[in-house]
């Protein structure tokens, strides 16, 4: 593969940023280390930008390393992001959660069977929606057993976690979701 050399950047008449396509020594797109040769964007009438999506070196929708392939955003008067929604190579949303990475031995995550590579999305009947809210639901939780959902291998699974520390590393991620 190319070494990336350079990228072409498109804007507006407001100066936004539209699109950004990244070019090998060959000037030829080539994938970065997230996984995409570059991306397009929208702004709302404010200058926010609302929507961003990812694309492969042939120009298709392509899902980046954190597993989405774009991200929708709103927000208030004052300009404060309210929702952020992250989507397939279809545009089709894509849940919240928190992906395990380690699991540390003897822990409570490792006694409930919580393996690297499982998704952590419902804790308690609460969405998961990354690293943060999981540190603050187990934090709240720390006397009682609760149920945790996940989704492992594109199967969701059902978890009863004891109470202490989960005992894993988690970062925050987007998946499609099974069919």
């Amino acid at each position: 593969q190319d070494a990336l050399d350079r990228h072409v950047d498109r804007h507006d008449e407001r100066g936004h940023e539209l699109s950004r396509l990244l070019l090998g020594e060959n000037g030829l797109p080539v994938l970065n280390q997230a996984g995409f040769a570059g991306w397009n964007a929208r702004y709302d009438d404010r200058g926010y930008i609302i929507a961003r999506d990812y694309f492969g070196i042939d120009g298709r929708p392509q899902h980046t390393h954190r597993g989405f392939a774009g991200r929708r955003a709103e927000y208030d008067d004052l300009g404060h992001e309210t929702s952020v929604l992250y989507v397939d190579e279809k545009g089709q949303p894509l849940p919240a959660g928190a992906l395990v990475q380690e699991v540390a031995t003897d822990s409570v995550a490792e006694r409930a069977g919580i393996q690297p590579g499982d998704l952590l999305m419902v804790w308690n009947a609460l969405p998961i929606r990354g690293s943060l809210s999981l540190q603050r639901y187990v934090e709240q939780s720390r006397t009682k057993a609760v149920k945790l959902s996940i989704l492992r291998a594109g199967a969701r699974r059902e978890l009863r976690i004891q109470p202490g520390p989960l005992g894993v590393d988690v970062i925050d991620s987007r998946f499609p979701i099974p069919e």
